[in-house]
C-alpha cells in the first residue's frame, strides 16, 4: 500500500510505501535513471518528466518508508533543493564558500556512496541538513550559525 499526498504547490508527489521491497519495485528504475546506481538507497528522490506514472503535474518524486522520519526530511530536502531557486542560490553561496580542501572531503564522502557529480550540491544539503553530525559525517567544520540559516 501507498499512501500519497503532495508537496510545494503540488509538484512534488510524495510517497510513503509499508516497506523497502515495495518502494524499490515501483522507484529504483526511475531514480536510478536519474541519479545512476546508488548502493543501500532507503529513500528516493528524481525528477519526473511526465507520462501517465505519476500523477498530473508531478515534477519531482520522493519516497521513503513509512515511520522512517530521517529519510523523510532528507528526501524533503531534495524536493526543496529542486523547487526552490532561492534556496539553491544558498546552497550554491555555501559551497563556493567552502576551502577546495573541504569541497574535495566532501565529494569523496558522495562518491563513496555512489552518487555521480551532477546530484553533489543536492546531496550535499540534503545529509547538511538532515545528519545529526553533519561536521563528522563530512570531516570538515562549518562556519556557526549555517545550519540555522539554511533550515529557515
Amino acid at each position: 500500500m501507498i499512501k500519497t499526498s503532495f508537496a510545494y504547490d503540488s509538484s512534488v508527489c510524495v510517497l510513503e510505501f509499508k516497506d523497502k521491497i515495495s518502494m524499490k519495485e515501483c522507484l529504483e528504475s526511475y531514480a536510478t535513471e536519474y541519479e545512476g546506481s546508488v548502493e543501500s538507497r532507503v529513500g528516493y528522490n528524481f525528477e519526473y518528466k511526465g507520462g501517465s506514472a505519476f500523477p498530473k503535474g508531478t515534477k519531482y518524486v520522493i519516497g521513503y518508508t513509512a515511520g522512517d522520519t530521517h529519510t523523510k526530511m532528507h528526501e524533503m530536502l531534495h524536493a526543496k533543493y529542486f523547487v526552490s531557486g532561492e534556496y539553491r542560490k544558498q546552497i550554491n553561496k555555501l559551497w563556493s564558500s567552502l576551502s577546495s580542501d573541504d569541497q574535495n572531503k566532501i565529494t569523496k564522502v558522495l562518491y563513496k556512496f555512489g552518487y555521480p557529480k551532477e546530484v553533489h550540491l543536492d546531496e550535499f544539503q540534503a545529509y547538511l541538513l538532515s545528519e545529526k553530525n553533519p561536521e563528522r559525517f563530512f570531516g570538515i567544520k562549518f562556519e556557526k550559525g549555517v545550519y540555522k540559516r539554511l533550515k529557515s
